[in-house]
């Protein structure tokens, strides 16, 4: 067995990898609540769409960036993609940041 082998063994002994973190669920039971769930849903499917599009838009930018040689386009096409995760990012855990906000009583 090799020291790479050990050393991985040894790693894998040291941090089990059964460990349960539990997830915040969304908590839509407050008054106005199912507006909020509502406009989750509508910007949860609206982010996918824009995620789509702007996908295909970093990846144009991309490619007429590296074969046009065109750094100004690299960059955008960079600056659309890190946009695109940021975005997608931001929609998927909507319903978190609702529950951040009812922590505040910005929503009740």
């Amino acid at each position: 067995m090799s020291i790479i082998h050990q050393l991985h063994a040894r790693i894998v002994e040291a941090f089990p990898t059964d460990v349960n973190v539990p997830q915040p669920a969304p908590d839509f039971s407050g008054p106005g609540t199912a507006a909020l769930r509502k406009l989750s849903g509508q910007l949860l499917g609206g982010a996918v769409t824009a995620s789509v599009l702007f996908g295909i838009a970093a990846a144009i930018l991309l490619m007429v960036g590296f074969f046009g040689a065109s750094r100004k386009f690299l960059v955008m096409g960079f600056s659309s993609l890190a946009c695109t995760v940021l975005g997608v990012i931001v929609a998927l855990n909507s319903a978190n940041i609702v529950n951040w906000g009812s922590g505040f009583g910005l929503f009740g």
